[in-house]
């Protein structure tokens, strides 16, 4: 179950505006099938796209889950 309250909250919303922007980009450059079944990851080094399995169970490459962790 998604989490309404936080999802509509402004910092979400521009994270889904700028996620849908680099796709827009993406799919003008290389077309919307080089992407199929990978989601674009917010990592250290920028949006980079992963497999979405990958992605989504990522522990190491998100700032919340380093600081949570001890790490930078």
């Amino acid at each position: 179950m998604y989490d309404s309250k936080f999802e509509s909250s402004p910092s979400q919303k521009k994270k889904r505006r700028e996620l849908a922007k680099h796709n827009a980009v993406h799919d003008k450059k290389y077309g919307a099938a080089s992407r199929k079944g990978m989601d674009a990851s917010h990592t250290r080094s920028g949006i980079r796209y992963k497999p979405s399995s990958v992605n989504r169970g990522s522990k190491t490459d998100m700032a919340g889950d380093r600081r949570a962790r001890g790490g930078r």
